[in-house]
């Protein structure tokens, strides 16, 4: 006679494991997340993001002269912490007593305090300023538009308009300028 066979019972089922795939899902869900909240915190700076100012040089209250050249500079700074490419600056527009011709920079560094000849600049481009950095701009113009304004009153010139990007993010800002007025005379071409 043959010996019996004994056969073991199955073994009870083991503790229940997420499989590798389930466990890889969150592991990237979690970073998914975790690089949208760092990027959404990281564009949120950025657009707040304003370094540039305006170091003195300008232009005091002026004696206006129909149809007479009148220019302005300032140096443009980075006070911020990441390099920045300024786009354009932006004249004043609007009903103001100077017609602009054109914007130029300067083509090394600051600005030359009284130097408002082109041999020191170049037509505007746009460029690169790193932390600290700066760079003149010079504006030229003519005065124009006396007619827009009663008698010795005119408008005053506070800030200058500028257009950069940080990290590719654009943005538009406005600059304190060194302010300074233009009166409107008392006899105005073209004024009855």
């Amino acid at each position: 006679m043959s010996a019996p066979t004994i056969e073991r019972p199955p073994a009870p089922p083991g503790p229940v494991h997420p499989s590798r795939t389930a466990r890889w899902g969150r592991i990237v869900a979690i970073v998914v997340l975790l690089v949208l909240v760092i990027a959404g915190v990281a564009g949120v700076v950025l657009a707040r993001y304003q370094p540039l100012v305006s170091d003195v040089l300008g232009h005091t209250n002026t004696t206006y002269r129909e149809g007479a050249p009148f220019s302005y500079a300032f140096d443009l700074v980075n006070r911020g912490r990441f390099p920045v490419t300024v786009t354009s600056i932006d004249p004043p527009s609007g009903l103001g007593l100077i017609a602009i011709d054109d914007v130029l920079v300067s083509k090394t560094g600051a600005a030359i305090a009284g130097d408002t000849t082109a041999r020191s600049y170049e037509p505007f481009h746009s460029f690169t300023l790193g932390p600290g950095a700066m760079r003149g701009i010079l504006v030229r113009g003519r005065f124009a538009g006396c007619t827009n304004f009663a008698r010795q009153s005119g408008p005053t010139y506070m800030a200058q308009g500028s257009t950069f990007r940080v990290y590719g993010v654009p943005r538009a800002t406005s600059i304190p300028i060194v302010p300074f007025s233009i009166m409107a005379p008392t006899t105005c071409p073209g004024r009855p």
